[in-house]
């Protein structure tokens, strides 16, 4: 009987101990699976903050960049508009002047530099003209019509497309209604 323990408690000892192993190399096998796996795991996220971070400052600088481009055509919009103030001081009175060639040179600057707007800026001096001027005024007022008239509503579009469709796309959304499109290409 004694014998009999001996190999009941051997066995019983040999089973527990089994148990033990089995438990101690699943412990190990899930210690190695979680040393593999969190180092991966934190790289990826890394990745994706690293890339959510990169697309927003491609947002901010994208943002920026049309802000500062919104302020310089707005700086453009006020230089031209200074000048054309200043244009229109300076000669401006050589419309009213009573020498005929003062007359016919502030009419020629008018016609080149401002030719879709001279009718109406002639339109506006008329009632400060003194008689003589008027009739002058009123000739010069038909021929910025017709000045008008040639020149037309025109819009440049520049593009640094490599194909002249992807140039059109710019071309036709830049295109108001009543303009017309006419393409120039320099190499």
């Amino acid at each position: 009987m004694n014998s009999r323990r001996r190999v009941d408690s051997a066995v019983g000892f040999y089973q527990e101990f089994d148990l033990m192993s089995e438990s101690s190399n699943t412990s190990k096998t899930w210690v190695t699976v979680i040393t593999v796996a969190a180092p991966v795991i934190s790289a990826i996220v890394v990745a994706v903050i690293i890339q959510q971070t990169n697309l927003r400052l491609g947002e901010i600088e994208r943002s920026n960049k049309a802000a500062s481009i919104e302020v310089e055509q707005s700086k453009l919009r006020e230089q031209q508009e200074a000048r054309r103030q200043q244009f229109m001081e300076n000669h401006l009175p050589k419309l009213l002047s009573s020498d005929e060639s003062e007359q016919r040179l502030g009419r020629a600057l008018f016609f080149v530099n401002y030719p879709n707007e001279s009718q109406d800026v002639l339109k506006l001096v008329m009632p400060v003209g003194s008689s003589n001027a008027k009739a002058y005024l009123e000739t010069a007022q038909k021929e910025a019509r017709a000045a008008k008239d040639a020149t037309g509503n025109w819009t440049v579009v520049i593009t640094g497309d490599k194909t002249l469709d992807l140039a059109m796309k710019w071309v036709n959304g830049a295109q108001p209604p009543g303009f017309r499109c006419r393409i120039g290409r320099t190499v």
